[in-house]
């Protein structure tokens, strides 16, 4: 689940930042701080976990699954999240654009209706076209394990195995 509320919530960002890089940050300025030499070379080398993001996320959705319910649990993080960090930061830093698009705050609407529009689209305009997306590429997981029921995965019936033997024989030195 965790997964693939962290895919859904962040796939498309991630490609767009990702295509932003390969431009050189002139597609959408989202990478452009990747270039200026003002920068620390340290934060700009930290950065580059947003080139590893996608294919390890899409890799964990290969092994383990999309879980459905992403989607509706993506958007209340995101509907908590976006008040939150409007109310605890300042509107030159921006983060997660919520005092305008890009590295400004907007002025064209009041801050609240922003926030209110921001809130709705992100959901709609980037996280629900990715969940049918990814329903359509990945199956569903096998099993969610409720507590005390056991994994049936063929890795997990390995190390059942394993762990078994190891107490077999750990029993039978005592």
């Amino acid at each position: 689940l965790l997964a693939s509320m962290a895919t859904v919530g962040v796939l498309p960002l991630e490609l767009a930042w990702n295509v932003d890089f390969a431009t050189r940050g002139r597609l959408f300025g989202l990478a452009s701080y990747m270039f200026d030499p003002a920068k620390p070379p340290g934060l700009r080398a930290l950065s580059l976990f947003h080139v590893a993001l996608p294919p390890t996320l899409l890799w964990l959705l290969r092994r383990l699954g999309y879980d459905r319910r992403a989607f509706l649990l993506e958007t209340l993080v995101v509907a908590g999240l976006l008040p939150i960090t409007y109310a605890v930061t300042e509107p030159r830093a921006n983060i997660n654009w919520v005092f305008g698009p890009g590295p400004r705050p907007q002025h064209l609407l009041p801050a609240l209706v922003y926030l209110a529009l921001e809130m709705a689209a992100v959901p709609l305009v980037a996280m629900w076209p990715t969940h049918r997306l990814l329903k359509r590429l990945f199956d569903a997981p096998s099993q969610t394990p409720a507590r005390g029921r056991r994994f049936s995965s063929p890795e997990a019936a390995a190390w059942r195995t394993r762990s078994s033997a190891f107490s077999r024989r750990s029993s039978a030195r005592q």
